[in-house]
């Protein structure tokens, strides 16, 4: 339960009314209403810049999010994941859908060694082949060779959640299957037969918010324990394509989303490195208008304008670049302050800028080579020196430099050949 003062509370509906947040959106706001729907304004606890590593778990909503995610210059393991050719109906991230809290947290276990995919467990035998019941619902059957095979593929892929920056865990389904033999939980139902052949194996399990949020609870504390990465929890606007509940499917798609709804917003509050972007309420705020004829599958288009609004909410937004530095007025702004002598550190700190934005110029190792005599430190003096005239060549003013820095360390003779070759160096007179 959460709990607050009164006077606290208050403060909260003062803030949340300034964030135009306390209130539905009427149909007038078009910030948070558009085209019928609702994309609300969001607090992200955390960004996530181009460039980090992305691994997404889940159910198919994680697969629309890779695609949007890639193209956004983000690095996303899965988006990459092949299979050959024929092999599965769908683009083959999708073999990777896990359904359930159960299959989550058992392929996060198996990363860390605490779980395995061995040989046989959840795997049905047909006449065409061998079915993976850890692997979309829709997979065909296979020979066992590839299927161990494959599985060995998705462990590898796996094993790039350990460099993980951000994980996005989509849960989609409270409805699942236990098996007791292997004690584990499949991610696609045995079929009838099955079951029936091994009427004492199997179990269907709808999990209640207890039963998820332990779970989840689980991933997230092994994900934290072997992993620095963020965590952005989803829940799949796609309800269940069937129901094994004694009652309409509408109820029991009704009943699953509000489990993990409220087990998300749980997992949020117990955990700061853990937040929840709001894909499934956006989605259902369209009504039906949302999804395709068969009011399960959610328009491409919708998708697309909603894992959008989630990278354009995440991503870190660029800091505005400062003006380039003006090598004029960094050089009078030195000579300046060095001829001040107050705070020559103050002139230091202006060489290496000199340095750091001109690379390719002398000027910044003669300024720097300036500092160091101002403070007595000639050696310093004598190598900055040298370097510009690397940069330079037979330059008569870094000639001469280095010869009055030998000098000034009481060495004049081994400054006599820069004079002498400066002298030669100097334009003729007319």
């Amino acid at each position: 339960m959460y709990i607050a003062s009164g006077p606290s509370a208050y403060e909260q509906v003062i803030r949340n009314t300034r964030a135009r947040t306390v209130r539905m959106p009427a149909k007038t706001d078009t910030r948070q209403a558009m085209d019928g729907g609702l994309f609300p304004i969001l607090s992200p606890r955390f960004s996530i810049s181009p460039g980090e590593t992305i691994f997404t778990i889940g159910s198919c909503f994680a697969r629309h999010v890779e695609h949007v995610l890639a193209e956004s210059g983000f690095l996303v393991p899965v988006a990459g994941f092949t299979l050959p050719p024929g092999e599965f109906p769908h683009a083959a991230p999708h073999l990777l859908n896990e359904y359930n809290s159960g299959t989550i947290v058992q392929r996060i276990e198996s990363v860390v060694g605490l779980f395995d995919h061995a040989p046989y467990m959840g795997v049905e035998e047909t006449p065409e082949g061998a079915l993976d019941l850890f692997l979309h619902i829709h997979t065909p059957p296979v020979t066992m060779a590839r299927l161990l095979d494959r599985r060995a593929q998705i462990a590898a892929l796996y094993r790039e959640l350990l460099r993980a920056d951000v994980v996005v865990i989509t849960l989609g389904l409270v409805e699942c299957w236990w098996d007791r033999a292997h004690r584990c939980y499949l991610n696609k139902a045995p079929s009838k037969a099955f079951v029936s052949r091994e009427p004492e194996r199997f179990e269907f399990h709808q999990m209640d918010v207890p039963s998820v949020h332990a779970r989840m609870s689980r991933a997230i504390g092994l994900l934290r324990e072997v992993t620095k990465a963020r965590i952005l929890l989803t829940v799949s606007p796609v309800p269940v394509e069937a129901t094994f509940m004694p009652q309409n499917i509408v109820m029991s798609n009704s009943y699953s989303k509000s489990v993990l709804r409220v087990a998300a917003e749980m997992l949020v509050r117990e955990h700061g490195n853990v937040d929840y972007f709001p894909s499934y309420e956006i989605v259902t705020s369209f009504g039906t208008a949302a999804f395709e004829a068969d009011n399960t599958h959610v328009d491409p288009a919708l998708v697309r304008r909603v894992t959008s609004y989630m990278v354009e909410n995440y991503r870190a937004k660029e800091e505005p670049k400062p003006a380039a530095p003006d090598l004029v007025t960094l050089h009078g702004h030195f000579w300046a302050t060095l001829q001040q002598g107050q705070n020559p550190d103050a002139a230091r700190a202006i060489a290496e800028q000199v340095i750091a934005a001109f690379p390719t110029l002398a000027v910044g190792h003669d300024l720097m080579g300036h500092y160091h005599s101002a403070v007595g430190n000639h050696p310093a003096a004598l190598e900055c020196a040298l370097a510009a005239l690397t940069q330079l060549g037979a330059h008569p003013g870094c000639l001469e430099r280095v010869a009055a820095i030998y000098e000034a360390m009481g060495q004049p003779e081994l400054g006599l050949g820069y004079r002498a070759a400066a002298a030669r160096e100097m334009p003729a007179v007319a």
